[in-house]
């Protein structure tokens, strides 16, 4: 081979896809905080008592090449239901559950692959004047399975893998509520710290399979922003509410995706896949709107754009009080 075969044929063998797809599920970790973040802040607290909701929810990303791991893109769907309360003293507290289901490509490595997520999510906020704080824990369990082409020259080779995930985050928010009437301004920061573990497992399928070591990867988000809510009067006395976000958000701590692969019983080496951007923009914008005395309904539009990342996000959902 020449330089440039040799290459895409180390490129190929690698299966740097399987520390991308850690990327991802790191990413779509900001989903879960962003349905949790809504229900923090949009739930009315004059409406005592226990209220349940139900949502679905849709999520694409992007992940830019950054010069050694290619571009990865992957989609995501899902449905989440939860019940929240408020009580006597102005506190929520919620929890909620669904599943979702992800599908990853990686071009120019000619691999892909699916994810099936089962999450869990607890979180609580309070309101004391004009000052707001919100915390929340989430846990997701995925299965995911893979197929790779390892194919040059002469070689020519299907791969496949499975193996389970789990990611867990903890996440906090402290905000500042400037009234102007009964709309206001909202400068807010976000802490979060999400751990995403993979097992070990093997490819099936040729020679050039891989057995990939377990691997943990740690990140920490910081955000800083200004929020803002509105209310419009609709016809008959109706109102809806909208709410705007628009941030920034740092990341720190293990954002290169690192795995360790070997080749059957031989030495192992370390691939990295596409990694966490460390700076990006976010914005959201929400809404709900009262449908009858004990439903309403509300929907959600999110993202994250930077360099080399652009993540949009689609929440709709219903609420019910009891």
């Amino acid at each position: 081979m020449d330089e440039d075969e040799a290459r895409k044929a180390f490129d190929a063998l690698s299966g740097e896809g399987h520390g991308s797809i850690r990327t991802a599920l790191i990413e779509q970790a900001q989903d879960v905080r962003t349905l949790a973040g809504q229900r923090a802040r949009l739930i009315d607290r004059s409406e005592r008592g226990v209220q349940f909701w139900g949502a679905a929810r849709g999520q694409r990303g992007e992940h830019a090449t950054d010069g050694n791991a290619a571009s990865l893109d992957y989609e995501s769907v899902g449905g989440w239901i939860g019940v929240d309360a408020v009580t006597a003293s102005s506190l929520t507290f919620g929890i909620a559950g669904g599943s979702d289901r992800a599908d990853y490509r990686i071009g120019d490595r000619a691999t892909s692959g699916t994810g099936d997520s089962y999450g869990l999510s607890v979180y609580g906020s309070g309101l004391w004047g004009g000052f707001g704080v919100s915390v929340g824990a989430a846990g997701s369990w995925e299965e995911i399975k893979t197929r790779r082409s390892a194919a040059f020259q002469d070689f020519a080779e299907q791969l496949q893998g499975q193996y389970d995930a789990r990611t867990t985050q903890y996440f906090a928010e402290a905000r500042y509520r400037l009234s102007l009437g009964e709309n206001y301004v909202e400068p807010f920061a976000t802490i979060a710290r999400v751990q995403s573990k993979t097992d070990a497992f093997g490819e099936w399928g040729g020679s050039a399979a891989l057995n990939v070591d377990s691997s943990t990867q740690e990140v920490s988000f910081l955000t800083l922003g200004v929020g803002g809510q509105r209310v419009v009067e609709l016809r008959d006395g109706a109102r809806a509410v909208l709410e705007g976000r628009l941030g920034w958000r740092g990341a720190s701590g293990d954002l290169d995706s690192v795995n360790n692969h070997q080749f059957g019983v031989g030495r192992e080496f370390a691939v990295l896949g596409t990694g966490i951007e460390d700076s990006v923009l976010v914005a959201e914008i929400n809404g709900t709107a009262r449908l009858t005395s004990r439903a309403s309904a509300f929907a959600g539009w999110s993202a994250q754009v930077g360099d080399r990342l652009e993540t949009h996000g689609l929440t709709a959902g219903i609420r019910f009080q009891f």
